[in-house]
């Protein structure tokens, strides 16, 4: 059912999974340079989206402290889900073009992929914003469930 604490919830998270995203081609090794940001930036924030919607926003009704730890979670959730779907989306083309021997070949490289991107975005700066990001929407999101739910 869609409430306020939900909605502030999706609107706060999206804004900062497009955020974070934004940061990530500063960070990108020289042979990615360059490359076209194309619908990532939209992609990691609809992801944020979910997350909000369906991790924090429910749980708007909890203390202050509890909804700042869920805040912070929930950019761990947004990192963690993200990392996923790129890596998913990347061993997908790889098995297109027919890199790997079998689906567990695929799957063990698919995590090498997640090693990899989670290497390129373990810069203070992404950090910094994750969980400073999180900690203000944890705390807003409670704030808007105290005085709407």
């Amino acid at each position: 059912m869609p409430t306020m604490p939900k909605l502030i919830s999706a609107i706060w998270f999206a804004a900062l999974a497009f955020f974070m995203a934004m940061l990530v081609p500063a960070h990108l090794p020289e042979n990615m340079e360059g490359m076209s940001m194309g619908y990532f930036p939209h992609i990691i924030a609809v992801i944020g989206a979910l997350v909000g919607w369906h991790f924090v926003g429910p749980k708007a009704r909890d203390t202050r402290s509890a909804m700042i730890g869920f805040g912070i979670t929930s950019s761990g959730l947004i990192i963690a889900w993200s990392l996923l779907v790129f890596a998913g989306y990347e061993m997908y083309r790889g098995s297109l073009r027919l890199r790997y021997d079998g689906p567990m070949d695929a799957l063990v490289n698919m995590f090498g992929i997640i090693g990899e991107y989670a290497l390129i975005i373990a810069k203070p700066d992404f950090v910094i914003a994750a969980v400073i990001g999180g900690i203000v929407g944890g705390w807003l999101v409670g704030a808007v469930g105290k005085r709407w739910s």
